[in-house]
């Protein structure tokens, strides 16, 4: 962040030659992660408007080449994307071509609020707003956590200081379900925060150049260390600021918000009025991971017309499973979003459309083989199942028989399947009292419920 901590510069110069780099990588395996991790934790720059400045804050022609920057070791960068001036919260002014150069560069981007706190009731909050309104949700795969550049009190006290700055922290994170970081270097920790213990919930970025950095506050550990100011990168003029992530390229990844895509599959690609269609899948990460628990939402859109929210579900504890049933009236299509969250990106599935038909129209006989029979004889019930329209057989259903005595109540006599060709079903009865028949189909995806006609057999 140049410019920013040029008074700590002035305090303390340094420049890291070549012999203290090749040290860092020594005295960074005293870090969280095991030694031979050392030299090849992820490597990174953090830039603004100072690596493209142009006259009177506005950002020079000639800029950052990240096709250049992308050809290094560096693989993550955070862009400063607001600031705060005069009590004015605004946009930094390379902001816009380095987030769209380093997304094209597929460089893991991160951007970052330099803040002036203020006594001023709601400047927390207004600061927040402004910068979430500028840099969105960041839920997009590869976008790094929002990050609170603090390295100045603004003149408030430690308790002070720490209400803004919990404020500004909740704020970003209720407008992006996103959980923020804290850039911020030793001294300043120390001094204008008191030292507090009280943010671990929020990563550490420190800003300490040297090898080995100092972690103020009581943080277990830090997320990334920025350990040079004057570093030098292909594809940038003049000096930036250096960084390393405190972990495994896999791990940078995972903090980088892993891709997700929701999968998709139908019941068919026509549905019939009154059935119920369904479409399900999984929602998982770009590397196959289930993402378990998340809450998924079934958007429609019929014809050319807006996408409508229609229902929402939550993924399955183990496989991230979901699944929604509709009973549509009319022909749509549909997309499942995932709204992303502090883990994982937002995404969209492919979408999936279904025309609209009226289901067909169904007879359903029932005859009996006598209809006056002794008491316990044997009487066969037979009868058919198909399409009212042509007579086409419908094998394979299910038809129930009921049977009914007197004024009593109907009660199941029998399930029975429909034959695989002619769509027959048949079963034997032995009656010991009068009693009435009926067999009931009831309706299936794309078939009509029926019941046939109520056939009595007498007893002599």
């Amino acid at each position: 962040m140049p410019r920013h901590l040029a008074a700590l510069r002035r305090a303390r110069p340094l420049t890291l030659t070549a012999v203290v780099l090749a040290a860092a990588a020594t005295a960074l395996a005293g870090l969280a992660v095991p030694a031979s991790a050392a030299t090849s934790r992820p490597l990174g720059i953090d830039v603004s408007r100072w690596q493209s400045a142009g006259a009177s804050d506005s950002c020079a022609a000639q800029g950052i080449d990240w096709s250049k920057v992308s050809a290094t070791t560096r693989s993550f960068v955070f862009i400063r994307a607001t600031r705060t001036k005069a009590a004015v919260t605004a946009q930094d002014a390379c902001f816009d071509r380095n987030w769209r150069g380093a997304v094209t560069a597929g460089i893991y981007r991160g951007a970052y609020h330099y803040a002036i706190p203020s006594a001023v009731a709601g400047s927390a909050a207004r600061d927040a707003r402004v910068f979430v309104s500028i840099v969105g949700r960041m839920q997009d795969a590869g976008d790094l956590p929002p990050v609170l550049d603090l390295e100045t009190s603004g003149g408030l006290k430690p308790a002070q200081l720490a209400t803004w700055t919990r404020t500004w922290l909740t704020t970003v994170r209720s407008l992006t379900g996103r959980q923020p970081m804290i850039y911020t270097y030793p001294s300043f920790w120390r001094s204008a925060m008191a030292d507090s213990n009280a943010f671990h919930a929020y990563p550490l970025w420190i800003a300490n150049w040297t090898a080995t950095p100092s972690v103020p506050g009581g943080w277990p550990t830090y997320a990334v260390h920025q350990y040079s100011a004057t570093g030098r990168v292909a594809g940038i003029s003049g000096d930036v600021d250096l960084n390393v992530f405190n972990g495994s390229a896999a791990q940078l990844r995972a903090f980088a918000h892993l891709g997700t895509h929701p999968t998709t599959a139908t019941t068919s690609s026509t549905a019939y009025r009154g059935s119920a269609w369904r479409i399900s899948g999984y929602l998982r990460t770009s590397a196959g991971t289930p993402v378990t628990g998340a809450t998924v939402r079934l958007y429609r859109r019929v014809g050319a017309g807006p996408w409508a929210l229609v229902a929402s579900t939550r993924t399955s504890s183990v496989t991230a499973w979901y699944g929604f049933t509709r009973q549509p009236t009319t022909a749509a299509t549909y997309k499942v979003r995932y709204s992303g969250g502090t883990q994982f990106a937002a995404s969209w599935s492919y979408p999936r459309s279904h025309t609209i038909r009226d289901r067909a129209v169904v007879s359903t006989t029932l005859g009996t083989s006598a209809i006056r029979v002794r008491k316990g004889s044997a009487v066969t019930l037979s009868g058919r199942l198909t399409r009212a329209v042509n007579g086409a057989p419908l094998p394979g259903k299910r038809v129930v028989v009921y049977q009914r005595v007197g004024a009593g109540p109907w009660t199941v006599v029998r399930a029975v399947t429909t034959s695989a060709k002619a769509a027959r079903f048949a079963l034997t009865v032995r009656p010991r009292v009068a009693v009435s028949y009926r067999a009931v189909f009831a309706g299936s995806y794309a078939n009509r419920p029926s019941a046939s006609t109520v056939r009595a057999v007498r007893l002599r």
